[in-house]
């Protein structure tokens, strides 16, 4: 028995790191000073770390554009109040509603267009304009427009946790390159298993034959992964479907 190859570049990020874990686990389990592959299973190890960190700096880039469409909501929930509530002010007839409409308008135009400045002043002036609206809450009733304004304030508290949590996510993690990690990553695995394929036939199967087994397992489930991915049976050892 032997160590079969796997092609490890096919699996997506989450999938090939959740790979290396459990090969690092096999050999644990195995003894890797036994084994006589320590130092390379210290550096897959230090190599497993690195790629958590490199594919957290992607999730993180991720979150920056979950980030930037909630900034891009706000701005469309405050184009939606301005433009309902102006609404209310062209035609005189409509009295109570007409002068409501003004009042509130009126606070809107004074404290400016948000939309037009940097994330934080935009931050800082939809918070002033929630604050100058207070008063005018029977107005925001009389119009109907309480339910816009509570709905730009909730897309304001939005961007503000994401704001936070990308500035949090970016202080406590370096940077990286999941595919030049992974690169390195395979390479090391592939030099760990052309090892022990070596001492099977310098020494015989039976010091390896369960590390072999349980890797040729772990392979097999994660090649009938890719294989049910697209649509087509997995292969077995003999390179039969």
């Amino acid at each position: 028995m032997k160590i079969n190859k796997f092609q490890q570049r096919n699996l997506r990020n989450a999938e090939h790191l959740q790979f290396v874990r459990s090969a690092l686990q096999i050999f644990g389990k195995h003894n890797p000073d036994a084994l006589g592959v320590r130092p390379q299973y210290d550096e897959l190890l230090r190599l497993q770390q690195e790629e958590e960190s490199a594919i957290s700096v992607e999730l993180g880039s991720a979150l920056t554009r979950e980030k930037d469409a909630a900034d891009s909501y706000r701005d469309r929930r405050h184009s939606v109040l301005y433009h309902y509530v102006k609404s209310f002010t062209y035609d005189e007839t409509e009295g109570e509603l007409f002068e409501a409409g003004w009042r509130i308008l009126r606070i809107i135009m004074q404290v400016g267009n948000p939309t037009r400045l940097g994330d934080h002043a935009e931050t800082t002036m939809l918070v002033k304009l929630k604050n100058e609206l207070a008063p005018y809450h029977a107005d925001l009733l009389l119009t109907g427009a309480q339910p816009l304004l509570d709905k730009l304030t909730a897309a304001n508290d939005r961007f503000v946790a994401l704001d936070e949590q990308c500035r949090n996510d970016k202080t406590q993690r370096p940077a990286g390159n999941v595919k030049a990690v992974r690169l390195k990553t395979d390479a090391v695995y592939l030099s760990m298993t052309d090892a022990i394929n070596v001492f099977i036939v310098l020494h015989g199967e039976a010091p390896y034959a369960a590390l072999a087994k349980d890797l040729n397992a772990l392979a097999k489930d994660y090649a009938t992964l890719l294989a049910q991915r697209k649509g087509r049976k997995p292969k077995d050892e003999d390179g039969e479907q």
